[in-house]
């Protein structure tokens, strides 16, 4: 039978072994309207990303991934663009944007 203790540390340790240990990162190329362009990582279309601004350290902005064009990824924010221009780190996820849903809605 097994612990409370060990129970608790496989708990993590199965958590550690499923968290991504580095990140996808790209520069943000252009923005014209509400669409960016951004240079970097392999994506796929409905990808959730985020975009740094440079209103401080740990604002980002997040986007979804919507088309590619000449080796670009093209981003619509989530959010406001405010403070997101050319050479914005652009950090992808590796997953779409999910919704949690239940009896508890």
């Amino acid at each position: 039978m097994m612990s409370k203790t060990n129970f608790k540390i496989e708990k993590y340790l199965n958590a550690l072994e499923q968290a991504k240990m580095y990140q996808l990162q790209g520069k943000i190329t252009q923005a014209i309207g509400l669409t960016m362009e951004a240079a970097g990582p392999k994506v796929s279309l409905g990808e959730l990303c985020y975009v740094k601004t440079n209103r401080g350290d740990k604002e980002y902005v997040p986007c979804e991934v919507v088309g590619f064009k000449n080796n670009r990824t093209l981003l619509m924010p989530l959010g406001n663009l405010e403070g997101i221009g050319p050479g914005s780190e652009m950090n992808a996820t590796g997953t779409s944007l999910r919704v949690k849903v239940g009896l508890e809605l």
